[in-house]
């Protein structure tokens, strides 16, 4: 049961959860609540939008929040000739430098070694702009999961491309193994 202050929201969208006494109310004007049991408080949120431009993501706008305030942001993504982030900006300054091999794998920007690469990403886009799935060390690039270490799909393309030509046939290749030239943006 809701506690009294709460019930003014009781035509939202509120979840329970299975098994546990706590509920999640997914918005209301600025922020999001949690309740579970006695122990009731407004749940740090966030929002990304991003703006698409004439080679897909060209900014990302970022709403922070709690109960007491709600911080926007503004970020430019510059890319490199495949589409990937190399550097995330805000008004006035750099805050992320990113890199990544010709096969996708996150590399230190500075030297391009494999040591100190950074953990803590802002976003979780990266390598031709799709979803990086850091825990696992894969990329998910939406038709297909890419491990970046392998240089492979982990499941077969369904369709052969290009029939006559040789590198169509091993199925879970990147872009005929051809990264410095072509992506991949349906996986």
């Amino acid at each position: 049961m809701l506690p009294p202050q709460w019930r003014k929201y009781k035509n939202k969208n509120w979840f329970k959860c299975p098994h546990l006494d706590l509920f999640i109310l997914t918005h209301t004007a600025q922020f999001f609540l949690l309740w579970q049991g006695a122990n009731a408080g407004f749940v740090p949120w966030f929002k990304l939008h991003y703006i698409s431009g004439g080679d897909g993501v060209s900014a990302i706008y970022e709403w922070m929040g709690d109960e007491n305030s709600i911080n926007k942001t503004m970020h430019y993504v510059l890319k490199d000739h495949l589409g990937s982030y190399e550097t995330i900006i805000t008004p006035g300054k750099a805050i992320e430098k990113l890199s990544f091999d010709p096969w996708g794998r996150r590399r230190n920007p500075v030297d391009w070694t494999y040591d100190n690469v950074p953990t803590n990403y802002t976003f979780s886009r990266g390598f031709t702009g799709h979803e990086h799935l850091d825990n696992f060390d894969l990329i998910n690039m939406n038709g297909r999961v890419y491990d970046p270490w392998l240089g492979r799909f982990l499941s077969p393309d369904p369709i052969v491309q290009a029939p006559n030509y040789s590198q169509s046939y091993n199925r879970y290749s990147y872009v005929f193994n051809n990264p410095l030239k072509y992506t991949d943006p349906t996986g």
